[in-house]
């Protein structure tokens, strides 16, 4: 994936330089941190909670950062923005641990203990169902605040949560969560005070 990605960069920008490192991103960080470390701004796109919780945890306050994900079947997308302001909140500050469930990201508009993966005959791994609309709505908030970040403009750490249409979502058996009720099919909101006064990890960079 990161080589490929190179490749439509540098055939959409001929004129910037890009390097690619295909390795996980944890080896990168502790084999050559300033690869990463040397940046004006990080985003992760991942997909994977686990991994990011632990980026998030490394990296701190250190670097500007924005986290991305998608949520399954058109029911919406978030962009996080961390390392940026004193108004503290960072990736981790989402995540409460919920009963029979685990450590849940509480900015879901999905109830948590649902699976979404899905598996296709002659597939030989299983993959969660997003639209490349959805895909696309959630890249242009994510550049949206890169570029305003790497201007100064953006001085808070600030989260960007879109509601899309659920229908597709509930058709499909799938229940949605008590943050749902707070928004409109179709609109977006902009919340900046969500750090947890239990965050170990603001808690620690702030001392």
């Amino acid at each position: 994936k990161a080589m490929a990605m190179k490749a439509v960069l540098e055939m959409r920008f001929p004129a910037t330089n890009f390097e690619d490192k295909a390795q996980y991103v944890e080896e990168v960080l502790e084999k050559e941190p300033d690869f990463i470390l040397g940046t004006d701004l990080i985003i992760v796109s991942i997909g994977d909670d686990t991994v990011e919780l632990r980026i998030n945890d490394i990296l701190g306050r250190r670097i500007p950062r924005i986290h991305a994900w998608l949520e399954p079947l058109g029911v919406g997308g978030h962009v996080l923005a961390t390392g940026v302001g004193q108004n503290g909140g960072c990736y981790r500050c989402l995540f409460e641990y919920v009963d029979k469930h685990g450590l849940c990201n509480q900015a879901a508009f999905a109830a948590p203990g649902q699976r979404f993966q899905k598996a296709l005959a002659g597939c030989s791994s299983v993959f969660t169902p997003f639209s490349g609309l959805d895909a696309d709505r959630t890249a242009i908030e994510a550049a949206s605040l890169a570029v305003k970040i790497l201007l100064g403009d953006q001085r808070e750490n600030i989260l960007t949560s879109w509601f899309g249409d659920p229908s597709v979502f509930l058709k499909a058996g799938y229940r949605l969560s008590e943050r749902e009720k707070l928004f409109r099919p179709n609109e977006t909101r902009w919340d900046i005070e969500f750090r947890r006064g239990d965050c170990p990890i603001c808690q620690e960079k702030a001392a």
